[in-house]
């Protein structure tokens, strides 16, 4: 039998050492995982300006704006699509006067289908121009799950004053012409939301932050990235278009955030 005198315990150093091990093992996995994010977040912000640099090419080669393209299956033929119509924009540099809720979304879609046919893109989207929409068949993927592009057309007021209503979104009022301020081709970082529609956020504030500051000037309503002040992505008190020094409200962590790189404006 064991002698109980030789059973000895952790002594207060020992436990105070071991503390600190754990403690610097969880920092370590804590500041590993912040690293991965911020990699994840940056690649996104790459992505986004190799679409920038794709649209700006497409004009430059071909002189029409991608997806609105309306001479594109003259030189993309049936690799585009089975007819002309089913191909071609309607020239007027416009991404979203097709959009239709329930239906069609053919330029905003096509514009993917044009770039990878000029060998701008890399993804080939060849899904279905009408709702469902899905990524990865005709959206694209980006390296932050459930997250995609959407090019289209804002007004910019707009887009930074959205809130949840038809009317607000742009449906009605901005792409009516009422809205105020100048219409911009934009792409935009979006989740599909239940009924296939991509609508949904998909960063926190802090996240979308990052990626503003990675390409930009890191100010929600400033530069070239602008984002949406529904929800709490910016700051409740600095909700006013043309507030060149609202903040990203960092303080919290829900998914709220919607932004945008422009590709052009005015169109």
């Amino acid at each position: 039998m064991q002698n109980k005198k030789n059973l000895k315990g952790f002594t207060l150093i020992e436990l105070a050492i071991s503390m600190v091990v754990i403690g610097f093992i969880i920092g370590g996995v804590m500041l590993a995982q912040d690293m991965i994010e911020v990699s994840r977040l940056n690649g996104m912000a790459a992505e986004m300006q190799k679409v920038q640099t794709a649209y700006n090419e497409y004009k430059q080669k071909y002189n029409q704006t991608p997806g609105d393209d309306k001479n594109a299956f003259s030189y993309f033929s049936t690799d585009c699509a089975a007819a002309a119509e089913d191909c071609n924009g309607n020239g007027d540099k416009d991404l979203r006067d097709t959009y239709d809720m329930a239906g069609t979304h053919r330029e905003y879609l096509m514009f993917w289908r044009h770039l990878y046919l000029a060998k701008l893109y890399n993804q080939n989207l060849t899904g279905s121009l009408t709702a469902p929409l899905v990524i990865g068949t005709n959206l694209p993927k980006t390296n932050i799950d459930g997250a995609t592009f959407v090019a289209n057309t804002w007004r910019k007021v707009c887009y930074y004053l959205a809130h949840t209503t038809d009317e607000d979104l742009g449906l009605g009022y901005c792409e009516s012409g009422k809205g105020l301020g100048v219409r911009a081709n934009m792409l935009s970082v979006n989740s599909i939301i239940a009924d296939g529609i991509p609508s949904g956020a998909t960063l926190t504030p802090t996240s979308a932050q990052i990626i503003d500051a990675k390409i930009d000037d890191g100010k929600p309503n400033a530069g070239n990235i602008i984002a949406s002040a529904r929800g709490e992505c910016v700051d409740s008190t600095q909700e006013i278009f043309n507030d060149i020094e609202a903040t990203y409200n960092v303080s919290t962590a829900s998914e709220n955030c919607y932004i945008a790189a422009i590709l052009e404006e005015p169109v």
